[in-house]
C-alpha cells in the first residue's frame, strides 16, 4: 500500500517520531512517502537514508494555494492510494489537493494536541465544509 505521510516537517517530536516508528514497523507492508510543508528536518534526512522519499514544499507565508496542486501532484507521481495528515494544517493542504486528485487517495486525519485556546473562526468553519465535501475520507 503507498501511503503518504504529511507533516509541517519531520523533526524531533511526537507525531515525528509516530510517523518514523510506523514507517520502521510497518517495513515493506507500506511503500512510504513522507511529504513536509515547511522543510525536512532531522528526522526526515535520516528516513532519506533509509530509501524512503521525504519531499519539503518550503510553505509560502499566509495560505499556499499552490501548494495544493503540487501535493496533488505528488499524490499521482507516486500513486498514492491513503494520506495521513498529522495536525490540522497538513490536513487542510491534503484535503484541498486530495479534490484535486483524479483518483482520490483515503484521508485520514489524526490531531496530535491542540493550541491554546482553541478557537476556530467562522471562515475556518466554511471552508472546511467546502473542502471536505469534495474529499473522500477513510
Amino acid at each position: 500500500m503507498r501511503v503518504a505521510f504529511v507533516l509541517h516537517e519531520m523533526q524531533v517530536a511526537g507525531a515525528e517520531m509516530l510517523v518514523k516508528q510506523t514507517i520502521d514497523h510497518l517495513g515493506a507492508a507500506i511503500e512510504p512517502t513522507v511529504l513536509c510543508l515547511d522543510r525536512v528536518g532531522a528526522l526526515g534526512e535520516e528516513l532519506r537514508g533509509q530509501g524512503v522519499t521525504v519531499t519539503a514544499y518550503g510553505r509560502r507565508e499566509g495560505r499556499d494555494w499552490a501548494l495544493a496542486r503540487r501535493m496533488a501532484r505528488s499524490f499521482r507521481a507516486r500513486r498514492v492510494q491513503v494520506v495521513h495528515a498529522h495536525q490540522y494544517t497538513p490536513f487542510f493542504y491534503s484535503a484541498l489537493a486530495n479534490v484535486l486528485t483524479r483518483n482520490r487517495p483515503g484521508l485520514i486525519f489524526t490531531e496530535h494536541g491542540r493550541h491554546y485556546p482553541d478557537v476556530v473562526g467562522r471562515a475556518r468553519r466554511l471552508a472546511n465544509r467546502l473542502v471536505l465535501a469534495g474529499a473522500r475520507m477513510t
